[in-house]
């Protein structure tokens, strides 16, 4: 243990640290930490450090698949540094395509033979939340209106192309959760909410891609789909629209009917859904997923407002 001088403002206090923490992140008895409230509990990070983080991964045995899930989860967990090592040398073609696409900020600031040092090298500022959430919702509601246009305009190119809207949502719902994990919400309490909504707003995005990858797998025919399908994509997307609505202006009429049009959306989509043709099963299963998934995040939502 080490006794510590703490400055909070113009107040200071000391307290006992413990060892290891101090060991860990190189305190000395000349430097000053700051102390943050969150909520029930006092952060305390070292002056001009931050909460700086480091991580090793040995990426040995795992593939593309995998490796791309563990550098996401390094990431999102707010680990500034990442020393990776492999022995096939040309994993590091993998890890420098899973950065490009994935991890705003992330770079390769050494290679040897058999290891890389992965770093941040953009500043996160928590004050960059708000605007990068609502990115999120704008783009889903771009992706959700592109895949529309594109199945009711019968143009199977332009179906594929909007997908391509979801590979940046997943850019910005990963960079959000860093944030989440690194500094905590405004309202540290309601963290966790925050964190369930912005999670479930990239699977949200995620069932629109699968819809689009199942159309190109299956070779679907995006001719032969009926008005009545196409009523039900509108639904589900403006279902989409009346949450972002929510998000930001909660109030307790809307919610009632939010909680109604999901309800008649469920109702009229599984009715369609046992008469339908194989191509309109299959957005149809998409859409009651999507309205499904929409409506589970109007419960953390709710918290946010008691």
């Amino acid at each position: 243990m080490r006794r510590k001088v703490i400055k909070q403002g113009h107040n200071t206090l000391t307290i006992t640290l413990p060892a290891k923490w101090v060991e860990k992140n190189g305190i000395k008895p000349s430097d000053e930490l700051e102390m943050d409230d969150k909520g029930k509990s006092l952060v305390i990070n070292p002056t001009g450090n931050g909460n700086f983080s480091k991580a090793k991964l040995d990426g040995d045995s795992l593939d593309l698949f995998l490796l791309k899930r563990y550098l996401n989860t390094l990431y999102k967990m707010g680990c500034d540094e990442i020393e990776y090592t492999f022995s096939n040398p040309n994993m590091i073609l993998n890890v420098q395509e899973i950065l490009q696409k994935n991890l705003m900020g992330y770079e390769i600031i050494h290679q040897g033979k058999n290891s890389c040092t992965i770093r941040s090298l953009s500043v996160i500022n928590e004050s960059e939340f708000d605007n990068t959430l609502r990115r999120v919702f704008l783009l889903l509601k771009a992706l959700a209106e592109a895949t529309y246009n594109a199945i009711q305009t019968k143009d199977l190119a332009h179906l594929k192309n909007a997908a391509m809207l979801e590979e940046n949502n997943n850019r910005l719902t990963t960079y959000c959760r860093r944030i989440l994990n690194k500094f905590g919400y405004k309202d540290y309490s309601k963290t966790c909410f925050v964190y369930l909504i912005v999670e479930q707003l990239e699977k949200i995005a995620d069932e629109y891609k699968y819809l689009v990858d199942d159309f190109e797998k299956k070779d679907c025919n995006i001719k032969n789909i009926s008005t009545d399908t196409l009523r039900i994509y509108e639904r589900a997307n403006a279902f989409i629209d009346s949450f972002y609505d929510l998000y930001y202006n909660c109030k307790r009429d809307e919610t009632i009917k939010f909680a109604k049009e999901y309800k008649d959306i469920m109702k009229k989509a599984h009715a369609l859904i046992e008469t339908k043709k194989r191509e309109e099963v299959i957005i149809l299963h998409y859409l009651i997923s999507i309205t499904t998934m929409t409506f589970d995040i109007l419960a953390p939502t709710l918290a946010l407002y008691m």
